[in-house]
């Protein structure tokens, strides 16, 4: 009854050193300093839940000479009923204030007018001295009885159970965090220094996996620790801390998530055609080895073999996915090629990129290429572009001697079973009579070689197919 009644006191008393003092922000948002008895002295902050998963950061504000300094005291994730609870073992100093942010937008700020203490995580109830006083009990004595001796109690001391907060508000220093943020624990950096808060004067050791690492550091008058590392190598990490304090140990910290990179990122140029005619586009992608936010249009260079014949454009993108559109402008030259020089762009951590990547894209003169493959009595014929308007009427079936061309059977003669192959509009098979094949693999025909030749087609923006005999094997 006592320890409720004291906490309701301890309550109303931290809430007038704030509430009295007014808040900077109004509305929804409300910041709290709280105290009950089986926590001590904490911070209630209620955003709202269109805050809810994101980073609360609180900080804590001095005036000097009429400028107010504020530096972070503590962050946490807000809850999905949009409430952070913050446990923290720092002075609240007389006439200082708080303010509360999510990124960089201030949701609340109050003044504390009375100095107040936080008791931490690691907050322990003491448990008070208990004293019976003496008494002497009066006693009745039955008739007829011997007198009794008065009953004395004597006073039974209960012993306090001394405690030691646990680290709170683990980070990387400034220094130690690097890349797109100070404050993510994404780092290059090789030395790594912990900082964060716990009781003044105390002996800090830092964890690493539950492996101690480095030495331990001591806290300054304000309780802030700033910890030396051992060699981290990379990976994500588990970072925690335990205090010491009159040869007392705290329980273990929070946990603290790093990851360390220090590898540099790669990407892949793809374009989606290789050979443009003037004035037409392909889409390239970009894929990257691992997630950036630095790269942009400017990071990709257009280089062309004729002055302004290419263009950029329509760049999109982000993680490691990116895409943009290269374009021949009244190009009639050898096209131009894509290019992300090193060190264009970088990674979350901070590592600039390697290499020098680049994929050329050319100006389209040539027709279709065909490939041949025979598999037994199956010819298939493919090519590296869409052919316009390909049919059994382009191939033609032609005889060789030793001495050279003998001739052929005309446009589309001498093939039987012609389809498509495939969903590219590229392949095609067909066969040839069976005759015509024992001729083929007769080594004493007088025909020494047979061939299959196309013609009478394009691609699609006009250059007419690349007439080159295949000569078929013989098995």
């Amino acid at each position: 009854m006592f320890h409720q009644r004291f906490a309701s006191i301890a309550t109303a008393i931290l809430a007038t050193a704030l509430v009295a003092a007014g808040t900077a922000n109004t509305g929804a948002a409300k910041v709290s300093v709280l105290s009950s008895s089986d926590r001590g002295n904490y911070i209630s902050i209620s955003i709202g839940k269109s805050y809810s998963k994101k980073t609360a950061i609180i900080e804590i504000g001095v005036k000097k000479k009429q400028v107010w300094k504020f530096t972070k005291l503590s962050s946490a994730k807000v809850s999905t009923t949009g409430k952070v609870t913050i446990c923290n073992s720092r002075l609240l100093p007389a006439s200082s204030r708080l303010r509360v942010r999510v990124s960089k937008k201030v949701i609340s700020t109050i003044s504390i007018r009375s100095a107040v203490q936080l008791s931490g995580c690691g907050y322990v109830p003491l448990v008070t001295t208990t004293t019976v006083l003496n008494t002497t009990v009066p006693t009745v004595n039955a008739p007829n009885s011997p007198a009794l001796s008065p009953v004395t109690t004597t006073t039974v001391p209960i012993a306090t159970v001394p405690t030691v907060n646990a680290p709170n508000s683990l980070a990387l220093s400034l220094d130690s965090d690097t890349g797109d943020s100070n404050s993510d624990g994404i780092t290059k950096a090789t030395n790594l220094v912990i900082v964060g808060q716990a009781p003044v004067g105390s002996s800090v050791q830092v964890y690493v996996n539950g492996m101690s690492s480095g030495s331990p550091c001591i806290t300054d008058v304000s309780g802030n620790f700033a910890c030396f590392l051992g060699t981290v190598v990379e990976g994500a990490k588990t970072i925690t801390a335990r205090a010491r304090s009159g040869g007392i140990d705290s329980i273990l910290s929070s946990s603290y998530l790093v990851v360390v990179d220090r590898t540099a990122p790669t990407s892949v140029l793809t374009p989606a055609s290789i050979s443009l005619n003037s004035n037409e586009s392909t889409t390239v992608t970009i894929q990257l080895s691992e997630s950036s936010t630095t790269l942009v249009g400017g990071s990709v260079t257009i280089l062309c073999t004729m002055p302004d014949g290419c263009a950029q454009s329509n760049f999109m993108g982000s993680g490691s996915a990116y895409s943009l559109t290269f374009s021949m402008v009244n190009n009639m030259a050898n096209g131009g090629l894509v290019r992300l020089a090193p060190s264009s762009y970088s990674d979350i951590a901070g590592n600039v990129s390697v290499g020098d990547v680049y994929r050329q894209i050319y100006y389209d003169i040539d027709g279709p290429s065909a490939t041949f493959v025979r598999t037994g009595d199956i010819i298939t014929v493919t090519f590296h572009e869409v052919p316009y308007v390909f049919r059994t009427t382009s191939l033609y079936l032609q005889q060789y001697s030793n001495t050279g061309f003998i001739g052929e059977l005309g446009s589309g003669v001498g093939f039987i079973n012609f389809a498509a192959s495939g969903s590219t509009g590229r392949s095609w098979t067909f066969t040839i009579p069976a005759q015509t094949w024992s001729d083929i693999d007769d080594s004493s025909q007088p025909v020494d070689r047979w061939a299959v030749a196309v013609g009478g087609f394009t691609d699609v923006d006009g250059n007419p197919a690349r007439n080159e005999p295949w000569f078929i094997p013989r098995v």
